[in-house]
Parts: C-alpha cells; structure tokens; sequence
C-alpha cells in the first residue's frame, strides 16, 4: 500500500479551473522575475555604493560585467517587442 502513495504523483491543481491555474503560474512567474531583478539591482548597487567608501579595496569593474548588463536590457526590449508585434497580429515582425 506504501508502494502506491509513494508512486502517485500529487497535483495541487487537480480541483481548480483552468484560468486559476493560468493565473497562478502567472503570477509564480512575475514573482520569481521579481526576485531576479531585487537581487541583481542590490548586488550592483551595494558594488556602486561600496566602491566610494574607504573600506571597500578599488578594483574596477570588468568589461564583462557591463556587457552582460546589455545583454540582457537588449534581450528583455527584443522579447518585448516580439510580444507587442504577436499582441497586433504582426507575426512576421515577432520572428
């Protein structure tokens, strides 16, 4: 009997709608994105911070560093865009 209740996967989502379901991973989504983001604005704005204190050794920031910075603004407008040109019905624009 222990055999089968190990093996039965448990979905927590059995007994919702499908909206609900959308909705819930949605906003699972925007919170983890939003995690994302609190952790790379603090970890570059305590190096900006800390570099002006006498405290904190002078290294400079290496020119990887800033290209990743670009990267992923210029990833982030282009996933946007796609999304606003799918939105209007221009699919050939999104790909």
């Amino acid at each position: 009997m222990e055999d089968i209740v190990k093996n039965k996967e448990m979905d927590v989502f059995d007994s919702v709608t499908p909206e609900v379901k959308l909705r819930t991973k949605k906003m699972m989504m925007w919170f983890i994105i939003f995690a994302v983001v609190m952790l790379f604005g603090g970890v570059t704005s305590a190096l900006i911070v800390l570099k002006g204190k006498l405290m904190w050794m002078h290294v400079t920031v290496p020119t990887a560093f800033w290209m990743s910075i670009f990267s992923v603004l210029a990833s982030s407008a282009t996933m946007y865009w796609a999304i606003q040109s799918l939105k209007a019905g221009r699919v050939k624009n999104a790909m």
